[in-house]
């Protein structure tokens, strides 16, 4: 199995306040992060290995959009999407069947 580390990272936004925005047809969630800043999440499938210090923050059937201070930095379309996050900075989104695919 992969470690999420295996696969690239992506800017999801900035932000002054520590806190990104996750809309989906399930709701809207805050993410919260240790500073203000950039932050960038490892994006991966199924077949990663999420390490034990990641807690499941936010779960999304269908789509996910993700708004930092400015706006919607990120869209992702699939079957399921899982947010992780560990520590004040580490960010992991796992997508579960591409929709397309």
């Amino acid at each position: 199995m992969k470690s999420y580390k295996d696969y690239p990272k992506k800017h999801i936004g900035v932000s002054d306040i520590s806190a990104l925005v996750l809309r989906s047809p399930d709701g809207v969630a805050e993410l919260n992060f240790g500073a203000d800043g950039s932050y960038s999440a490892y994006i991966c499938d199924g077949a990663a290995d999420i390490g034990e210090n990641y807690d499941l923050r936010y779960q999304a059937k269908g789509w996910l959009w993700i708004y930092d201070d400015t706006g919607i930095t990120e869209k992702i379309n699939a079957n399921c999407i899982r947010v992780y996050r560990a520590g004040d900075m580490g960010c992991v989104i796992q997508v579960l069947h591409w929709k397309g695919e």
